[in-house]
């Protein structure tokens, strides 16, 4: 027994040290990385606009991932509340009272301002269609097209553009398709039934400010340079290695 646990605290310590040192040659990565890019962009002009960019598509990426798990987790099933911070919440209320306070004239009067949750009338007589699996998976299918169809319109519309201005059909007729396509997309996510989970910061108008989002995000990353994705591309593949 003593045998088989000194056996496995030595793997342990192997691999604890094997994960140390790509730690080591993960941070000296980046030094050298960071060293050689600020070298760069202080003696060649455009190397600091080729760096923007290469961190603009990393930026767009990550924002446009965001809003995709903003859109897919509403409409998941079993998602847990986060309670919000009592501390600003109260902050806030005494803002409000002092406000009220000094709108009515009267310093010392506190005026009772409690948060309540306000419900339509028709709300309560109508039964709350129940999240489940079927109905995610719906959302998550429009989430898909949606973006497909968000990103084919931002591209269409770039690269398309001066065909569009001299009237070719074909153009019209892309544009509008895409067009009919995230319209469509937005109307099955629409329909889906949403959880009851709340968090501190809920984004409002969903599913259409994160579809206007993402078609933003589309439009800024299409209009960067061929060169810059091929920059990323490597970057990418050295990264994985």
């Amino acid at each position: 027994m003593c045998r088989e646990s000194g056996i496995f605290e030595h793997k342990r310590s192997n691999n604890d040290d094997e994960m140390l040192h790509y730690l080591i040659s993960l941070r000296n990565f980046y030094y050298f990385y960071y060293f050689f890019d600020i070298f760069f962009c202080l003696f060649f002009s455009s190397g600091l606009c080729h760096q923007v960019e290469l961190q603009a598509i990393g930026t767009l990426l990550a924002y446009t991932k965001v809003t995709i798990s903003v859109l897919v987790s509403r409409f998941q099933p079993g998602v847990q509340s986060v309670p919000g911070n009592e501390s600003r919440r109260a902050n806030i209320t005494n803002f409000l009272q002092k406000m009220l306070s000094n709108l009515n004239d009267k310093p010392n009067d506190k005026s009772r301002i409690t948060y309540q949750l306000v419900e339509d009338e028709d709300s309560s007589k109508q039964p709350v269609p129940k999240v489940t699996e079927k109905t995610a998976s719906r959302a998550e299918l429009g989430v898909f097209f949606l973006v497909i169809s968000l990103a084919a319109l931002a591209i269409a519309s770039i690269l398309l553009l001066e065909d569009l201005y001299k009237g070719n059909w074909w153009t019209i007729f892309l544009i509008t398709l895409f067009s009919g396509a995230t319209a469509v997309s937005l109307f099955v996510i629409h329909l889906q039934p949403r959880n009851s989970a709340t968090f501190p910061f809920m984004v409002p108008g969903v599913p259409y400010i994160p579809a206007l989002t993402i078609f933003i995000n589309a439009v800024l990353m299409v209009n960067l340079k061929r060169k810059t994705y091929l920059r990323f591309g490597v970057w990418m593949i050295l990264g994985k290695r």
